[in-house]
C-alpha cells in the first residue's frame, strides 16, 4: 500500500508531523504541501492534514481481472470505504453527544444537590 500525506504549510502542528511520518513510513508515503497538489487532489481534500491511501488490489490488472467483475469490485470497495468513513464520523459525533449529555447530567445533579443543601434537606 502507498499513501499521500497532504499538509498545510501554515499549520505548525501539521509541519511537525512531517518528520515523524517521513521517518517511520519512508518509501511508503509521499508528503505533499497543499499548494503543490494538482487541482484534482485539491478538490478531494476538504481539510488538512489529509491521508489518501492507495491500496495495491485497487490498481492495475487487479481491477481488470476477468475472474472478478471490475465494476463490482470497484463499487463494493467504494461502498465499504464510505461505510467505514460514515461509521468513523458517526462515532466521533456520538462521542461528542455523549460528552455533552454526561456533562449536562452532572450539572443537573450538582444543581439539585446544591438546592437540597440550601433548603436544609441535606
Amino acid at each position: 500500500m502507498r499513501a499521500i500525506f497532504i499538509y498545510s504549510k501554515h499549520d505548525a502542528r501539521q509541519r511537525n508531523l512531517i518528520e515523524r511520518v517521513e521517518s517511520e513510513l519512508q518509501g511508503v508515503i509521499e508528503v505533499v504541501e497543499l499548494d503543490e497538489c494538482p487541482t484534482l487532489l485539491r478538490r478531494l481534500v476538504r481539510e488538512t492534514p489529509c491521508l489518501i491511501k492507495s491500496e495495491e488490489h485497487l490498481q492495475g490488472v487487479s481491477l481488470l481481472d476477468e475472474a472478478v467483475d471490475g465494476k463490482l469490485l470497484l463499487t463494493a470497495e467504494m461502498y465499504e470505504s464510505m461505510d467505514r468513513s460514515e461509521k468513523a464520523l458517526h462515532n466521533v459525533d456520538n462521542a461528542r453527544l455523549d460528552t455533552f449529555v454526561v456533562g449536562e447530567n452532572n450539572n443537573a445533579i450538582d444543581t439539585y444537590t446544591m438546592e437540597l443543601i440550601i433548603e436544609g434537606v441535606m
